[in-house]
């Protein structure tokens, strides 16, 4: 591409024009294309009479800072070219964690820099965890300094940016994919990035002012510039497959006997916006596992769910029960009508199955949030276990991270430690189970009282084995 087919490129892709004769002109050493990409390029304001011949940076114009368009995560090269050529943008993280003066990590970046503008984001109102100053406090500390506004900014809107608190991988995450120079103080993580890919800098809290000095050498630009392409390399859907692939066990086709099959049970109401979801994980665990056979109960939907239930069954094997019996659409409470309701519909499930010659069993209930892996991963246990005969997950409840969700179908001796490998209870379930088929063939759900229906099955299958709860499965209620 030639300078003017550049120049032009860029012209019509400006989303919004500052007055004048706009002229786009480049850090010296990139190139036109590079420059339009990545937001480093400066206007030269031809008729302006106060600024004969200046070169100015688009950000002074009071204009829109998404003048240019961005590329993609993990495309963006570095911004920075020349500090001292125009008015740098820093972001700074975490500030609040710092348990000294704050004033500090200012002077650092202030003593080198040329004209810059500092950033502080992501200060609380009020103090808590780590935090040592508010918000307002931030404020009223740096009133005077007319370089330092407490304020939150997304990446488009620094240079670069400093990260400072002590969890700060999702900062300098944000930096890193948006192809902004980052310097963060030692983390052990930050630490290792670092070390790794060289795509970022590190200092402790007294070497922060070099580190940014650092940033105008053109070897660390380059540095980090290859450092970001190494870690998108290792970051692409591709290569992080090809890393643990080779740690995924899952049972070869043709390691299977000649009509081997897994048996999959799920019930359905009122589910026509998340039912797709969960065949379509299932059908992908049959694509790699080999021949599945679907058991599915529905009762009393008012929405699309039985009709997309049967155009399933036009692809799948197995069979399905959808009826209008009238019952009481519950909710997640400990009633004992309820108890019985969901015991009769999962024995009825179990019924649709009439060949027990399978090995191993799934059932799971709706909107669990699964991958086939889990499915795989439950597997596994069963065949270096003999004397496991039940897998069931570490359910938790949507958006939270390690609380037990399904309380309700669990017994246990001790309470549940989510960093044990496995964990032996006298009933669970959490939405998702993996069965031997013979266990299950002699097991039915009943109940006495508002007693979960999953303690009577799981006493009648705990006289076959072991049941398990397997910390390393993961799965998510959508509650």
């Amino acid at each position: 591409m030639s300078d003017q087919e550049a120049i032009n490129y860029s012209l019509e892709n400006i989303q919004c024009v500052p007055p004048g004769n706009v002229v786009l002109q480049y850090f010296e050493g990139l190139s036109y294309l590079d420059k339009h990409i990545h937001h480093d390029w400066k206007v030269w304001l031809a008729n302006d009479a106060d600024l004969p011949g200046k070169l100015i940076s688009s950000r002074q114009l009071n204009v829109p800072t998404k003048i240019i368009p961005r590329i993609g995560p993990f495309q963006a090269q570095t911004r920075i070219k020349d500090l001292d050529g125009c008015q740098v943008r820093v972001g700074v993280t975490g500030l609040e964690q710092i348990n000294l003066d704050q004033d500090e990590v200012i002077r650092a970046i202030e003593n080198n820099l040329g004209d810059h503008v500092v950033f502080i984001g992501g200060v609380a109102l009020k103090k808590y965890a780590g935090n040592h100053i508010t918000r307002e406090e931030m404020k009223e500390k740096f009133l005077g300094n007319t370089k330092v506004f407490v304020r939150d900014f997304e990446p488009g809107d620094v240079d670069i940016m400093v990260c400072l608190g002590i969890n700060n991988e999702y900062n300098i995450y944000k930096a890193i994919i948006n192809g902004l120079p980052c310097v963060s103080i030692n983390t052990p993580i930050a630490v290792d990035i670092a070390n790794r890919y060289g795509c970022l800098l590190t200092a402790n809290l007294y070497g922060l002012g070099r580190k940014i000095k650092e940033l105008s050498k053109a070897s660390t630009i380059e540095q980090l510039h290859k450092g970001m392409s190494a870690l998108a390399d290792m970051a692409s859907p591709e290569k992080f497959s090809s890393l643990v692939s080779s740690h995924i066990i899952r049972p070869a086709k043709t390691s299977r006997p000649l009509g081997f099959h897994y048996d999959l049970y799920c019930m359905f109401r009122n589910n026509q916006d998340t039912i797709g979801k969960t065949l379509s994980t299932l059908k992908a665990f049959e694509r790699q596992a080999g021949e599945c056979r679907y058991y599915i109960y529905e009762n009393d939907s008012t929405d699309d769910t039985p009709n997309q239930i049967k155009d399933f069954y036009a692809h799948s094997k197995g069979d399905y029960l959808c009826e209008k019996i009238g019952t009481k659409k519950w909710r997640s409470e400990p009633d004992s009508r309820r108890m019985l309701d969901l015991a009769q519909y999962r024995n009825k499930m179990k019924a649709l199955n009439k060949d027990w010659t399978g090995q191993y069993s799934f059932i799971m209930d709706s909107e669990i949030d699964f991958t086939p892996d889990h499915m795989f991963r439950m597997i596994e246990v069963l065949e270096d276990n003999d004397d496991i005969v039940m897998v069931t997950p570490w359910g938790v409840a949507m958006h939270k991270e390690s609380a037990y969700y399904d309380t309700w179908a669990l017994s246990s001796e001790e309470p549940l430690n989510y960093q044990k490998d496995l964990i032996d209870v006298n009933s669970a379930f959490s939405g998702l189970v993996c069965i031997r088929t013979k266990v299950f063939e002699d097991a039915h759900w009943d109940t006495l009282g508002d007693v979960c229906e999953h303690k009577h099955f799981c006493q009648m299958v705990k006289g076959h084995g072991r049941i398990i709860v397997d910390p390393q499965i993961i799965v998510r209620w959508k509650k």
